[in-house]
């Protein structure tokens, strides 16, 4: 993971990448001693994040999925969002439950086909969809108004 998105940065002529994953890790572990902090619009976009995360769970365990999601984060995060933490014997059920998937998972043979997230329907969207189909009306309004105006300009 590190090369791969070390060389998205240098593609985005992003510099001082560190030159390794230890570098990195350094400099993760600074910024967000020196950057993370509570604030309320961190909590609402998380809040709003995690809503729409547990819609996608049966209505019968979202109420364990609301309660794992903290499991999951570390704690300058947490405090980043306002968060409490998930109760300890939760969140070291769910890092063991993940260590063990990972083990099961390398044993596999490689899969044949993608599973990559934009490969799949969006649930909101499952025919698909265009810019034109989403966004207030306004902004709609907007954008039809900007391409009449470029197609007399025309």
């Amino acid at each position: 993971m590190y090369y791969f998105w070390a060389a998205v940065g240098k593609r985005m002529d992003i510099t001082h990448i560190p030159d390794s994953y230890d570098g990195f890790e350094t400099y993760n572990q600074t910024y967000e001693q020196e950057h993370f902090a509570y604030a309320a619009a961190n909590q609402r976009v998380a809040d709003a994040t995690r809503a729409m995360l547990l819609s996608w769970f049966p209505k019968g365990v979202r109420s364990l999925a609301n309660t794992a999601v903290p499991a999951l984060l570390d704690t300058p995060l947490l405090n980043a969002l306002g968060w409490q933490p998930a109760p300890a014997a939760l969140t070291q059920l769910l890092k063991t439950s993940l260590k063990i998937r990972s083990r099961l998972l390398r044993k596999l043979p490689p899969r044949s086909l993608s599973d990559f997230f934009a490969d799949q329907a969006i649930r909101s969207y499952p025919q698909g969809y265009g810019l034109t189909d989403i966004g207030p009306n306004t902004w709609l309004n907007e954008l039809n108004r900007h391409y009449d105006d470029q197609s007399e300009s025309l």
